[in-house]
């Protein structure tokens, strides 16, 4: 019994490793502030601000915590699921660029779909998914996906770092 709680808790905490990210501190501070000014200039460049909740066009690139993210593509198709009723594909096109000078990472994890009805989901791994970390001007990008009952309507895709939500787009139906 014993070897059997030692090796999942072995097999468990491999997993949450793999999954987590980089966050040791910069010792450095002229590299933070560094780092802190690209992202703003970044900002400023493209006469966009990076503030939290912000909502835009699928179309325009906007910088959030030194990525530059767009949202390029936004399709919805019909899916069949496992017990024959029909619901909602909905993927999005997601790309982002490093435009600080560090890796950061990006994945469809960070990803969530609110409804109409102000439920939140979370990315269906059903489909195809992405994610990685992105180096210094580097570019990632990959579908998000997310299945709806026939009935659901979604209203926003939202961009989030832990729990803080960070930007959102108004889906279209």
């Amino acid at each position: 019994m014993k070897k059997i709680i030692i090796a999942s808790s072995i097999v468990v905490l491999t997993v949450l490793g793999a999954c987590s990210t980089n966050a040791e501190p910069d010792t450095n501070p002229k590299d933070t502030s560094t780092a802190k000014e690209n992202s703003k200039k970044s900002a400023t460049d493209n006469n966009k601000s990076a503030t939290d909740n912000k909502k835009v066009t699928a179309s325009e690139p906007v910088v959030v915590n030194g990525i530059q993210l767009t949202l390029d593509k936004q399709e919805v198709t019909k899916a069949i699921s496992k017990d024959q009723k029909e619901q909602n594909l909905y993927t999005f096109r997601v790309t982002g660029k490093n435009v600080s000078s560090i890796n950061k990472g990006l994945g469809s994890a960070d990803f969530i779909l609110k409804t109409k009805d102000n439920k939140t989901l979370e990315t269906d791994y059903n489909y195809a998914a992405f994610g990685g970390e992105i180096q210094p001007e580097k570019t990632l990008s990959g579908p998000v996906s997310f299945t709806l009952n026939k009935d659901q309507k979604a209203t926003k895709l939202i961009y989030r770092i832990g729990k803080k939500e960070m930007m959102s787009w108004d889906v279209e139906n």
